[in-house]
């Protein structure tokens, strides 16, 4: 019985790891995103475009800090 339960633990240390890093990755693509918009006095974006990516990144960075969370619990 122990061993499922090791086994489950591991499956699920590995699924929040992974979702962990891909949250970082998006939130860092969207960070650096937003940045590059901000940063191109020549380019022409549309407000909503800084509204859909902030929003992106908030559930994004939001999901990451959850899934590192858990992560570390399960490390425990």
């Amino acid at each position: 019985m122990e061993d499922w339960r090791s086994a489950s633990r591991a499956q699920d240390r590995r699924l929040w790891q992974t979702l962990w890093c891909v949250g970082a990755a998006l939130t860092l693509t969207l960070a650096s995103s937003i940045l590059v918009a901000v940063g191109d006095p020549g380019a022409e974006v549309l407000g909503r475009f800084h509204v859909q990516q902030a929003v992106l990144l908030a559930l994004s960075a939001a999901g990451t800090i959850v899934a590192l969370r858990r992560w570390r619990a399960l490390r425990e």
